[in-house]
């Protein structure tokens, strides 16, 4: 948005009752994550909206862009098994794109404590803070069975934040000092 504007990021569970078609792909009932992101900008015309996830296919000057940006995002995110869709009422009136990717609850839990686990293969110290909206009882117990691991539950106030920030790094500067002087 050249001029400045609105941006927002939004994200959703949406429970999809029928299925329904984007970008001639079928999106099958079930429960999904919906990540959509609207801008205020100058928005797509109608004859070019179709062809926004077309590879090479730009409506900058030569030289300005490759025309594979919104290709390789469609490519991602159909390649993970979602779903892209492009909406714009036209010229000026800004552009709008909804992700949606299948929820899958069984690999949620796992992934939640696969994330913690995998990140601290290099460093087995790292603190962790931990953000949700909700917390299943299973992974509660895990998450709060490990070291070093802070929950912080939303909403949360930037100075909630930065409370909780301050104390895991204490606390992780304190397991460092412990281990330098044991060492």
């Amino acid at each position: 948005m050249q001029d400045g504007g609105l941006l927002v990021i939004e994200t959703e569970n949406r429970q999809v009752a029928r299925p329904f078609e984007i970008n001639g792909e079928t999106v099958a009932p079930g429960e999904y994550i919906v990540l959509s992101v609207t801008d205020s900008g100058m928005g797509i015309d109608f004859v070019t909206l179709p062809r926004v996830f077309e590879p090479f296919f730009t409506t900058k000057e030569v030289g300005s862009g490759t025309g594979l940006g919104l290709s390789t995002v469609y490519g991602i995110v159909t390649q993970t098994g979602g779903h892209i869709l492009a909406e714009s009422e036209g010229a000026g009136q800004g552009t709008g794109f909804k992700i949606y990717f299948r929820r899958d609850e069984t690999m949620s839990e796992e992934l939640e404590s696969e994330v913690i686990k995998a990140a601290r293969v290099g460093d087995p110290d790292l603190p962790v803070i931990c953000i949700s909206g909700y917390r299943q009882e299973s992974i509660a117990r895990e998450v709060e069975s490990m070291d070093n691991v802070d929950f912080l539950p939303k909403p949360f106030s930037l100075k909630q934040l930065a409370v909780i920030v301050k104390l895991s790094h204490d606390r992780s500067r304190k397991v460092a000092t412990k281990s330098v002087l044991t060492n």
